[in-house]
């Protein structure tokens, strides 16, 4: 079974998101790359992550 990690990424480069998932993929773990444009976003998305 593969682990899922999931990220928190302070951007609005939405462009790098997709990069960084893409170069990811060959990973035995699951990366997921969720972006957050702000720093007081952060404790909201990690709340309901």
């Amino acid at each position: 079974m593969h682990e899922k990690i999931t990220i928190l990424f302070l951007t609005t480069d939405l462009k790098l998101i997709r990069d960084l998932q893409e170069r990811t993929k060959s990973f035995l773990a699951e990366f997921v790359f969720v972006p957050c444009t702000s720093g007081s976003r952060i404790s909201e998305y990690g709340k309901k992550i």
